[in-house]
């Protein structure tokens, strides 16, 4: 970000998390970007073999000083919020959850929050081949089992999306990868394995899931009804904000 700060720790599959229209990824407090400033983004085409043309849409707004306003930016919040218009947030989803609409528990006093996504990818496995980023699972021996781990920093994070990256070798003809999530303290998210990238994927929490710092998120895996050769490749991601205590 123009900051200098990063908004998400490690390359993904950007397609799957920044999404359209009511699920496209919309910032729970807005970024504002001094004139002049630039926003960096890092690409890694993983593969060569074909053209893959992007394109990014940053949706917002310019915000001007007017001449004699003696700084004063107009419109403001209040005057928007009183006009008569029916959708109530950037999604202009009446169905969201709360905090989408700006609507919930605000940030405590003498703390600040940071929109972060954390990434799987490359996370420290004892299940997993070396040298291969995620989760990757062989579908052609017994090793048909993995955990995936993604360690916290210091901050405390709230996490209000999960979402997963599913992709295989050409030679794998069938298989399906359940997952039973958990954290360090011993709290499951799921009471047992199914298939979380088909049904939770993407889903906004309408609670936060909140992880004490230095904490981990576990991903236990299983592959099942798999055929062919091959391995299958697994990622979690983590979307929520970093919450800090701000010191003087």
């Amino acid at each position: 970000m123009p900051d200098g700060k990063f908004l998400i720790n490690n390359l993904q599959d950007a397609l799957q998390i920044a999404g359209y229209g009511s699920y496209r990824y919309v910032f729970t407090v807005e970024k504002r970007c001094p004139p002049g400033s630039k926003i960096q983004v890092t690409f890694q085409v993983t593969d060569p073999t074909e053209q893959q043309p992007m394109a990014i849409l940053f949706d917002g707004a310019y915000q001007y000083l007017l001449k004699g306003g003696a700084g004063r930016i107009c419109p403001t919040d209040e005057a928007a919020a009183s006009l008569p218009r029916y959708f109530a947030d950037p999604n202009q989803n009446i169905f969201a959850p709360p905090w989408q609409h700006g609507v919930g528990p605000s940030t405590p006093f003498g703390y600040q929050d940071e929109e972060f996504t954390y990434s799987g990818k490359g996370s420290a496995s004892v299940a997993f081949p070396a040298g291969v980023p995620g989760s990757a699972i062989s579908v052609t021996n017994a090793n048909n089992a993995a955990i995936q781990r993604i360690g916290m920093d210091d901050a405390e994070f709230h996490v209000r999306r999960l979402l997963f990256e599913l992709s295989e070798d050409d030679t794998v003809t069938g298989g399906t990868v359940l997952a039973h999530i958990r954290d360090g303290s011993g709290y499951a998210f799921t009471d047992d394995y199914f298939d979380v990238a088909r049904y939770i994927g993407s889903a906004p929490f309408p609670v936060d899931w909140v992880i004490r710092p230095n904490d981990s998120v576990y991903a236990d895996l299983q592959l099942v009804d798999q055929a062919g050769t091959g391995d299958v490749y697994w990622t979690m991601y983590l979307e929520g904000f970093k919450r800090r205590r701000v010191t003087a």
